[in-house]
C-alpha cells in the first residue's frame, strides 16, 4: 500500500510539472471578436477560430409582407461575405484580405478562385476535394469541388461546396503548405521558437521540471547525476530492524 502511494507521489512529482505548462499553452484561445457585420451592421460578438470562408457573393434581402408565405426575395448586388460565424453568410464592408488581416488570420487561409471570384478557405476545415461529377460544372470552368465542414451552408441552408477553378492536386498543394504553417505555430506556441529550445532525449517526459541538487546539466548539454552517498553501517542497521 505505501508502495503505491509513493508511486502516485513520484508521478505527480515528475509527470505533472512537466505537462502542465504544456497543456496550458495547448489550450489558450484567442479574445472574441467584435465586428459591425451583415446589411443591418449588426454588432457581432465572435470567436475568430470559427471563421471558414470569406467570398463574393450575391446577397438575399426579404421584405416581409401581411400575407403568410407571400414575403418578396430579391438579391442584392455582389459584395464579400463571411461563412462560419452566423447560420448565414454575412456581409462584410471590407476586403477579403484586410478582413482576415484584422483578425489576424491571414497566414490559416488559402486563395482560390471561384466561378464568381477570389474565395479565401480556411485550409484546416476542408473535409474533402473531388473533380466535378456534373458536366454542366466542367463545361462552366470547374475543377475541383472543395467540402469545408462544418457549417458551411448557402441560403437555403444547405451544405454547400465551394466550385473552384484550379485542380484538386493545386488545392491540396496550398491546403497542405498552410497546414503545415499552422502546426509549426501551434508547436512554438507550446515549446517555444526553434532556436531557444535544448535538445531533449526521448525520456525527456520523465525528466522533473525543477531539478533536484543532485542534477545538473554539463557544458556540452549532457545531463550529470551525482552519485548517491552510501548510508552508514548503522543507520543500514536500523532500517533493516525497522523493516523487519
Amino acid at each position: 500500500m505505501e508502495s503505491k502511494f509513493a508511486t502516485s507521489i513520484l508521478f505527480a512529482a515528475f509527470i505533472l510539472p512537466v505537462m502542465m505548462p504544456i497543456t496550458a499553452n495547448a489550450a489558450k484561445l484567442p479574445p472574441l471578436a467584435t465586428m459591425k457585420l451583415g446589411d443591418n451592421q449588426t454588432t457581432y460578438i465572435f470567436d475568430p477560430n470559427k471563421v471558414t470562408a470569406v467570398a463574393l457573393t450575391y446577397g438575399l434581402t426579404v421584405t416581409l409582407k401581411p400575407v403568410r408565405a407571400n414575403s418578396e426575395v430579391n438579391q442584392g448586388p455582389l459584395k464579400p461575405h463571411v461563412w462560419g460565424i452566423a447560420e448565414i453568410p454575412l456581409s462584410i464592408n471590407e476586403s477579403p484580405e484586410n478582413f482576415l488581416k484584422e483578425l489576424q488570420l491571414e497566414t490559416r487561409f488559402i486563395t482560390l478562385h471561384s466561378l464568381s471570384g477570389e474565395l479565401h478557405l480556411r485550409a484546416s476545415r476542408i473535409k474533402y476535394i473531388i473533380e466535378p461529377p456534373l458536366q454542366v460544372d466542367r463545361e462552366r470552368g470547374a475543377k475541383a469541388l472543395v467540402y469545408l465542414g462544418p457549417g458551411m451552408v448557402d441560403w437555403s441552408g444547405v451544405p454547400r461546396p465551394w466550385l473552384v477553378t484550379e485542380t484538386p492536386g493545386q488545392v491540396k498543394a496550398l491546403a497542405d503548405e498552410k497546414r503545415a504553417q499552422e502546426d509549426g505555430e501551434l508547436e512554438a506556441r507550446i515549446f517555444g521558437p526553434p532556436e531557444q529550445r535544448v535538445p531533449r532525449g526521448p525520456d525527456t517526459i520523465c525528466r522533473p521540471a525543477r531539478q533536484s541538487s543532485r542534477h545538473w546539466r554539463s557544458a556540452d548539454g549532457s545531463d550529470k547525476w551525482r552519485p548517491r552517498r552510501a548510508l552508514p553501517k548503522s543507520a543500514r542497521l536500523r532500517s533493516r530492524s525497522s523493516a523487519g
